[in-house]
């Protein structure tokens, strides 16, 4: 847990028991204040946690979308392959090869086309088929 929610639940049951004892527990609390105000003002005036964690949290994001980009080029670069060394392949033998959804094969196999590095053969259906260049 955060020493801030910490302090602040202590200084709360404090002030709570400052209303039965006064004076001990007044003394108390005014320590957890005096504790919390110092621990704000660190953070604040060293450019906060928050800003470490943001930093640290976008870096981590960065390297999950690399290697997210270098898995997809890596598959990508494996229906090139399929199709230079087959002269030709099919949305479905892509879904095969790779074990994904009609909808990503054909996403794969358009960034491909708009490359330059294949062509589609047939309009659509079945006899759709995509050709090395």
């Amino acid at each position: 847990m955060d020493r801030r929610v910490i302090a602040t639940l202590v200084l709360v049951m404090l002030l709570m028991l400052t209303i039965v004892h006064s004076a001990v527990a007044f003394i108390i609390a005014i320590a957890a204040i005096a504790i919390l105000i110092a621990d704000v003002w660190s953070i604040e005036s060293w450019g906060g946690e928050h800003a470490n964690s943001t930093k640290k949290s976008s870096n981590t994001i960065d390297k999950v979308n690399a290697a997210r980009k270098s898995a997809k080029q890596g598959r990508i670069d494996k229906v090139l392959a399929e199709v230079q060394a087959k002269g030709a392949i099919t949305n479905d033998e892509v879904q095969a090869l790779l074990g994904v959804s009609d909808a990503t094969a054909e996403r794969y196999l358009e960034e491909l086309e708009k490359e330059g590095k294949i062509a589609q053969v047939g309009k659509s259906g079945r006899i759709v088929a995509y050709k090395a260049l």
